[in-house]
């Protein structure tokens, strides 16, 4: 399931978007990527709030 889908069908309003390490994603890493192709890996809620984990994964150089 992509992010997008997932945000749509479970109306989340305080979330983060994680990387595959659990790094939460800048939001020039979110600007920059398409929501419809970053695939949910798993969910978890810390302190209140739901950590989405994706399968993003930041190129080095």
């Amino acid at each position: 399931m992509t992010v997008k889908q997932y945000l749509e069908e479970n109306k989340v309003k305080n979330y983060v978007l994680t990387n595959r390490m659990r790094v939460p994603m800048t939001e020039e890493q979110i600007k920059y990527s398409d929501i419809d192709d970053l695939e949910v890996i798993a969910t978890e809620v810390k302190n209140g709030v739901l950590h989405i984990r994706t399968d993003y994964i930041e190129l080095g150089c």
